[in-house]
């Protein structure tokens, strides 16, 4: 706990990060390349608590960064990373997780840029609601939404550029809740924003 693990060159390789690891920093240093095999595991795999992934390009395999919780949840910071050409989604978050996600690049992904599903929560674009200096994401050229929150998940989504995704730009939908606030939204295939089957979505939140 509390190590960082420096990366560097081209990893082709799935990578799992075990429940049991807590408090670790991956850094690519804005230069390390993880391309994964296959579509049927992540490129990164997390279920251990307070992970940070920064500084990579991750290419291949099916969710570019997956947090899946088991009894508890994962949760991670994603920092500074592109994220493209998976086999599903860029940045799935699910089963009770945690996600902090800024400054990321997710584009060219067959399905959802960031998928936030099964009551799991995610603020992206930002880190802490008491400091919300901008860390804006650009999530474009997806082949289904920007962004979705689904399944009694919630989001906070400030300072993004989300355009040109085949979908929404946003899409919250089954018992789900979302702020957004002060995006770019544009050029997308369906609604800028979407909320259907009992979700809510708040145009301005305060503290951000």
């Amino acid at each position: 706990p509390g190590d960082t693990v420096l990366v560097s060159g081209t990893c082709r390789e799935n990578l799992a990060i075990s429940s049991e690891v807590v408090r670790i920093t991956l850094d690519g240093q804005e230069k390390a390349v993880i391309q994964a095999p296959g579509t049927t595991a992540d490129a990164i795999f997390i279920r251990g608590k307070d992970i940070t992934v920064k500084g990579f390009t991750l290419t291949g395999g099916r969710d570019g960064i997956h947090l899946s919780g088991a009894a508890a949840g994962a949760s991670a910071t994603i920092d500074g990373n592109t994220i493209e050409r998976t086999g599903r989604y860029g940045i799935h978050v699910d089963c009770g997780s945690v996600a902090r996600i800024v400054n990321n690049r997710i584009e060219n992904i067959p399905n959802v840029g960031i998928d936030i599903t099964e009551n799991s929560h995610a603020r992206i674009g930002f880190l802490l609601p008491s400091r919300p200096e901008p860390g804006p994401n650009t999530i474009r050229s997806n082949g289904s939404h920007g962004i979705a929150v689904s399944r009694a998940s919630s989001a906070w989504i400030a300072n993004n550029t989300i355009a040109d995704n085949k979908g929404s730009g946003v899409f919250v939908n089954r018992n789900s809740q979302a702020d957004v606030v002060a995006n770019i939204i544009n050029g997308n295939g369906g609604n800028g924003i979407t909320a259907s089957h009992n979700a809510g979505v708040n145009l301005r939140s305060e503290g951000t």
